[in-house]
């Protein structure tokens, strides 16, 4: 380039035109590092978001089981099969139990490791893979593993090889009334056990005849689900051979109930075809026969009565008011009496065997007695159950609990473990 091409170019840009280009270029290099900058922070409090929504929960701590702190990846891992094929309003609740899960396992650890019993993590694996089960059972897995070791270990040595044993007989009646009845036949020469197979409603009883054979004083309990009949046997006052009188149980269930079916209407219109009923479900036909006489003859009030006696969840404490039903809303040995009342009438007692009330008679027979016998090996699994649940509850009324699984925490853990 010519030196006179130079000095034009000189002259065309004056030093304060060029000191205000390099300020132009200044401010566009200071917006552009600050747009940068901006973009930068903005992404940077978008991970962060991220991080404290997303990441950050899960080394939070939900439970602390006497100090042992219990974090959000381990329920997330626990919940995410216990949620498998579970409908989502059952969410919820399958959340709050696995949080239960967790604080008992960690009890149990706990607990087990006072007496050195302990299962390693390679254990619990290998027990996981050889029953086909996923990582996120791991808690229940060493759970159980530690329980029997304890009872292995320590409940059962604990235990006596011996104790007093009695040979019974049993069969469990509706009511006192047909206990009575039956407790003459055999009096008058009938069989214990054919009565027991054709009558019993306990079905131990009623599947061996009536023989339950020998046991210690617990066994009868879990066996027969009442503490009556081993009561019974195991009282001083109690000779062998000796049948009982019938003897009240108000706790155990039975799958036999009786209605009393009052009709209120037959429908019609939108309604045609159905009838409006009131209803009381109870334990025995004696009982059932005896409130339907009060009622009918006595006037005594259906609505009070079947609030205090009925055992129907579904009525029972709205005064017996069912309302309409068609035929097959109910079981068929209702709608058989419903629909052939009369408006204002009350039904017979109805059997229903379909139905579960609670309550009845036991007859009981003690055959023979032995102070110190050997003890079954079925009986020492009992036994020792036992000496395991009074410890384990013992240990969980002790154990120092806080709750850090708020209703935000949880729903988070459900997202994350489902995937929703």
């Amino acid at each position: 380039m010519s030196r006179k091409k130079i000095e034009n170019m000189q002259k065309e840009f004056t030093k304060p035109q060029l000191t205000r280009w390099e300020q132009g270029k200044k401010r566009q290099r200071l917006i552009i590092w600050s747009v940068v900058g901006l973009i930068l922070v903005v992404i940077l409090g978008l991970v962060g978001v991220f991080i404290w929504k997303e990441v950050a929960p899960i080394y939070k701590t939900i439970i602390e089981v006497n100090g042992q702190k219990i974090k959000m990846s381990q329920y997330v891992s626990t919940l995410k099969v216990f949620l498998k094929d579970v409908s989502e309003e059952y969410y919820s609740s399958y959340a709050s139990y696995t949080k239960s899960v967790l604080e008992q396992s960690e009890i149990i650890r706990q607990g087990a490791a006072e007496y050195n019993i302990n299962v390693t993590d390679d254990e619990v694996t290998a027990q996981l893979t050889d029953s086909g089960l996923e990582k996120g059972y791991a808690p229940l897995m060493q759970a159980q593993m530690l329980t029997d070791k304890l009872k292995e270990e320590y409940f059962k040595l604990d235990l006596e090889k011996t104790a007093a044993q009695k040979n019974i007989e049993v069969m469990f009646l509706e009511s006192e009334t047909q206990a009575a009845e039956i407790r003459a036949r055999i009096e008058a020469g009938e069989s214990f056990n054919d009565l027991a197979e054709a009558n019993s409603l306990d079905s131990y009883s009623k599947n061996n005849k009536g023989e339950i054979g020998w046991h210690v004083r617990e066994a009868f309990s879990e066996l027969l689900g009442s503490s009556v009949p081993g009561d019974y046997a195991f009282a001083e006052s109690t000779q062998n051979g000796q049948l009982s009188q019938p003897r009240p149980e108000s706790e155990k269930s039975k799958q036999v109930g009786y209605w009393l079916i009052s009709l209120i209407e037959k429908g019609s219109g939108d309604v045609e075809g159905q009838v409006n009923v009131r209803a009381m479900l109870l334990g025995s036909e004696e009982e059932a026969t005896r409130i339907r006489t009060d009622i009918i003859e006595n006037g005594a009030d259906f609505f009070t009565i079947a609030n205090e006696k009925s055992q129907y969840d579904s009525g029972g404490k709205n005064g017996g008011l069912i309302g309409f039903i068609n035929k097959g809303m109910m079981s068929s040995f209702f709608d058989e009496a419903a629909f052939a009342l009369e408006v204002g009438e009350i039904s017979l007692p109805v059997k229903d065997t379909t139905q579960f009330t609670t309550g009845g008679a036991w007859l009981i027979k003690v055959l023979e007695s032995d102070v110190e016998k050997e003890i079954s090996s079925d009986d020492m699994t009992i036994l020792v159950d036992k000496l395991f649940e009074v410890w384990f509850l013992q240990k969980q009324a002790e154990a120092v609990l806080i709750d850090h699984l708020d209703s935000e925490s949880q729903a988070w853990a459900i997202r994350k473990a489902t995937g929703k």
